[in-house]
């Protein structure tokens, strides 16, 4: 049972949990951000007159408790499942902190297709 004590008005709080490769993790933070490309027309004095924008890679990074010391950490390629769709892990950081618990920063980006890692 969380600590809330109520929640008047629907208030949205808190981060999320990921399972990756098996594992469950508490993210301290989680963030999504989509590519994009634009294509901007503009007259001969350089005014903006039109432009399109094409949605490309989602990309995200985000922050994971270990449970344990002998939690595993996520590697380059393993995936996860999140309501917005599914990821592969691109990046692994490993941050240890005097005084405080280890953390372990991802970057991940939108899957495409079969990962294999090799």
């Amino acid at each position: 049972m969380p600590n809330t004590i109520y929640n008047d008005g629907d208030v949205s709080y808190g981060s999320r949990d990921l399972t990756i490769n098996g594992v469950v993790y508490a993210t301290d933070d989680f963030n999504l951000t989509p590519d994009k490309t634009e294509i901007l027309r503009t007259s001969r004095l350089e005014r903006p007159t039109g432009k399109v924008v094409i949605k490309g890679l989602v990309r995200g990074t985000a922050t994971l408790q270990l449970a344990t010391s002998s939690t595993a950490i996520p590697q380059i390629g393993h995936t996860f499942t999140v309501t917005e769709g599914d990821f592969v892990v691109d990046v692994v950081s490993r941050a240890e902190t005097k005084g405080g618990e280890t953390k372990v920063s991802i970057e991940f980006s939108e899957k495409l297709g079969t990962v294999v890692v090799t």
